[in-house]
């Protein structure tokens, strides 16, 4: 028979943080908080209300002559048809109950 040892007790601890101080927080503190709106010493806008790279001698922009029909994309016919025929089934379905007399408005 073996001689039977002293129970050993294992405490788990954990190192315990600052109360109130956030376990993500980066080691260094800032002084004061950080603003979201960024520095309110930092110039965001330049003094001049002159557009960037403009000047009064730029040409017009060329004008489009192509018809408006040429620029229709399969997309967009694809759009406009699944839109007109799911309106008019709709409405030939509302036609069919109606004749069927299956909607009446309180007629006595």
């Amino acid at each position: 028979m073996l001689p039977q040892q002293p129970e050993q007790k294992r405490i788990l601890t954990q190192p315990r943080a600052r109360a109130g101080v956030s376990p993500f927080a980066s080691g260094k503190a800032a002084s004061k908080a950080a603003s979201p709106f960024g520095d309110a010493t930092e110039q965001r806008f330049t003094d001049s209300s002159e557009p960037v790279n403009m000047s009064p001698t730029m040409e017009a922009d060329a004008r489009d002559t192509a018809p408006w029909w040429t620029k229709i994309t399969l997309t967009q016919v694809v759009l406009a048809g699944s839109f007109t025929t799911i309106t008019l089934l709709m409405l030939a379905t509302c036609v069919v109950v109606w004749n069927s007399g299956a909607i009446s408005l309180n007629d006595n």
